[in-house]
């Protein structure tokens, strides 16, 4: 690795750190010591997705040692900020009752 490089590295685990983003682990850990809380904390969404896109997840996610819980979060996260955005711009809120 070059200094750029080493430098980002060690940048994002500061960041990382500092931000919380570690939660995921800690989510895992929680519900390994409380198996029976797993409803409480989480909430299981199955979807059937391309078999291409989950061995591409699988491979990729296995390479960066991230599950396949935290993949599927980040994604929805960055899905649920673009919409909101997309919604903002183009003013495609439902529109509030004027009766009241």
């Amino acid at each position: 690795m070059n200094t750029r490089q080493t430098l980002v590295l060690k940048a994002l685990q500061f960041k990382a750190l500092h931000t919380g983003y570690n939660n995921s682990s800690l989510i895992d850990a929680m519900l390994e010591d409380n198996p029976e809380r797993a409803d409480e904390l989480t909430k299981n969404v199955c979807a059937r997705i391309p078999r291409e896109l989950a061995e591409r997840m699988e491979e990729l996610g296995g390479l960066l040692k991230i599950n396949k819980r935290e993949m599927i979060t980040m994604a929805l996260n960055d899905f649920l900020i673009h919409a909101r955005d997309v919604i903002d711009e183009f003013q495609a809120w439902p529109a509030e009752s004027e009766e009241g």
